[in-house]
């Protein structure tokens, strides 16, 4: 918003009208921006190929304070591998949907490492990935452009 208000009210207080120059590197800095943290979310899901049913032990609330408060919560799970290991941890993070203790939930864990694991239809990994690749795709595609059309 700045950049925009720079670019076309710049000329007029005597700054230089190459600030729209800065538009394609600042939208291709943007859209690298989005795609790290959608390839960092897939990442962090890779991998959790094992399945158990879990049962919530503990529970916070998490309340935002301002303007624009929200409740979250985060909370403890404990659950066991087919192999027989046990494991009860926080489970990291927080959420917009409660579970109360003693709540059954679905366990996707690493086989290899079981304390890392996430619960089932607790995140929003999948839906904030896709959205940031649409935002990194949006915003490195218009960066070209400009590249491409500017140059």
């Amino acid at each position: 918003m700045s950049l925009a208000a720079a670019v076309v009210l710049g000329p007029s207080y005597g700054l230089p009208a190459s600030a729209a120059a800065f538009t394609p590197a600042l939208c291709l800095w943007a859209g690298t921006g989005f795609l790290w943290v959608a390839v960092e979310t897939l990442l962090s899901r890779a991998g959790l190929r094992g399945r158990a049913t879990g049962k919530v032990t503990r529970v916070r609330t998490h309340t935002g304070r301002g303007v624009n408060s929200s409740t979250s919560y985060s909370f403890a799970v404990r659950f066991s591998t087919p192999d027989g290991r046990r494991v009860h941890l926080h489970h990291p993070g927080t959420h917009t949907r409660h579970r109360p203790v003693g709540s059954r939930v679905e366990v996707h864990h690493d086989p290899d490492h079981p304390p890392r694991f996430r619960v089932a239809g607790t995140d929003m990994d999948r839906s904030l990935m896709w959205l940031h690749s649409l935002n990194a795709a949006l915003f490195l595609g218009l960066g070209v452009a400009l590249v491409f059309l500017g140059g």
